[in-house]
Parts: C-alpha cells; structure tokens; sequence
C-alpha cells in the first residue's frame, strides 16, 4: 500500500524509488495478487494496494548478467537470481524514504544513487542468504569481500565502500572489522541492523558457526578499536555463552566503549 504517515513528500520519494527499479526492468506493478493486470507506478496515488511481479526473463538475460562483469560466476548468479531475500517492511522503508539529499559526508552534500544504495544493500543480505555452509547453521551474516559485493551487486568499489558506511550510519547494516586466523590482512563482517547481535556472537570462537575463527577484533563500524577495548568485547561475548546477548546488548557495550 503507497501509505506511509500520509505525507506527500515521503510518498513522492516512494514512488520515486518504486519507479527506478520498474525502469531498470527488476520488477512490474500490479493490480492484483495474481499479477495478471499491471498498472503504471506513476498513476499509483496515496492509500493504493499494489503488488510487485519480478521480470526473471530480465534478471537471467545475458544483458543483464553481462552487466557484472567478467569476474562473476555467471553459472552460480544464475542458479541464485530466483531466489527471495527477505527485507523487513520497516527497513524497506527506511531505504526508499530517507532524505539522502540531505545527507552529509565531512559537512557536505553528496550526491546518492539509491537504487545503488539498495543494490549494495540487498547484495549484502543475499549473499549471507545463499552461504549454504553456514545457513543451516542459523547464521545470518555476510563476510563477502568489498570487490566480490561490487561485481555482483554492479557499482564501483568505491561507491560500495561509501555506501556500506552510509547503511551503517543510518541503521540498516551493521559492521564489524575482524583479522582472520592472525593474519595481518583485515576483513568486513556485515549482517543487518537489527541482527547485530548474531554477528557479535561470531566473535567467540568456540561457538562461532563461520568456517574459520576471528582472533582480533579491529573495528566496529568505523571506530578503530584498541587491544584492550577489542579484548572487553570478546571476553564479555564468550562469557556471556550466547544466552544473554541480543540487540540491547550489543548497543550497551557499545555505548561503555565509545561514550
């Protein structure tokens, strides 16, 4: 239903929103549930029930596909491209309707591309969905690669870079930054928002359901962590056992640390 607290600014943005991804070809809008007869987004008015109908002769095309670059197993995307990743009402909201024109990076307004923003969003999500090793597992986080999240979700590594901490900032995805197995080299951990506490859990190593165990924590979002600040977290984590962590939590420990 085009309704979002009956404000004609927040509806615009909506439907704006809706419109970028109709054009790209993604998906047509529909009258009904059986998605028979299709109406146009542009005629869509405030209170209107509509439902979505994805074009997958689009989404499997070679054009389309060719647009994420060589590096892509085109076998794999296509065996995936059919597959739901479930985005919570409020957070799809949240990415149609939130004034990026008014968003700032050091004091200035920059421009942002939100059908990219919600590619690198999604992208993030999907592919903690299809690790198979760890779905079983309950596990919903996402530890793909900058370079790896930018073929498949189609934007620059740069824009992914940039986009990924404006997600963070405005509560949507949630990051962390580990090295693996002592190694120099440092790595992004990304689940949503609201399951940051899944991911903290990943820290401790004897009941982490990853396919290999973090032994420094260097970042939480962008806060550079010292030894012993990386150090509380882990042990709080781990002493914890799992049974008392959740999303109030994480934001207490947090706030011990950074206020």
């Amino acid at each position: 239903m085009l309704k979002y607290k009956n404000h004609d600014k927040s509806i615009k943005s909506v439907k704006s929103s809706i419109g970028e991804l109709v054009d790209c070809g993604a998906f047509s809008i529909c009258e009904d549930m059986s998605c028979k007869t299709e109406i146009d987004y542009r005629k869509l008015k405030k209170n209107d029930m509509f439902y979505v109908l994805f074009n997958e002769t689009y989404i499997n095309s070679s054009d389309f596909i060719k647009g994420f670059g060589a590096k892509v197993d085109v076998e794999t995307l296509k065996g995936k491209l059919n597959l739901f990743t479930s985005i919570y009402l409020d957070d799809a909201i949240k990415l149609m309707d939130y004034p990026l024109d008014e968003y700032l990076i050091d004091g200035k307004k920059v421009s942002i591309n939100r059908s990219k923003l919600f590619s690198v969003y999604a992208m993030i999500l999907s592919r903690a969905n299809i690790d198979l090793k760890n779905a079983s597992k309950g596990c919903r986080v996402s530890f793909d690669t900058i370079d790896v999240i930018s073929e498949y979700a189609n934007v620059s590594e740069s824009t992914v870079i940039r986009y990924i901490n404006i997600l963070y900032d405005i509560k949507l995805i949630f990051k962390i930054t580990v090295s693996q197995n002592g190694k120099i080299k440092s790595q992004n951990v990304y689940s949503r928002w609201r399951d940051r506490h899944t991911l903290i859990m990943v820290l401790d190593k004897n009941k982490s359901v990853v396919s290999f165990n973090y032994y420094q924590l260097l970042k939480i979002g962008d806060t550079q962590l010292t030894d012993l600040e990386a150090s509380y977290i882990i042990k709080e984590v781990e002493e914890e056992d799992g049974v008392n962590i959740d999303a109030n939590w994480v934001d207490g420990k947090i706030s011990k640390l950074f206020n």
